[in-house]
């Protein structure tokens, strides 16, 4: 979800999990979805 300030994600992370989380609009976007699904990864998620 876009704001005015930068961008809100929620990616399944799990069984009724979510990982949540806010940038910047300067972020590289691709690069934090990178990261959170390598992330999610590590935990034993599912994307």
């Amino acid at each position: 979800m876009e704001t005015g300030d930068g961008f809100v994600f929620s990616v399944p992370a799990g069984a009724h999990t979510h990982l949540v989380l806010y940038t910047t609009r300067e972020a590289d976007l691709g690069m934090v979805s990178y990261e959170v699904h390598r992330h999610i990864g590590n935990l034993g998620g599912r994307c």
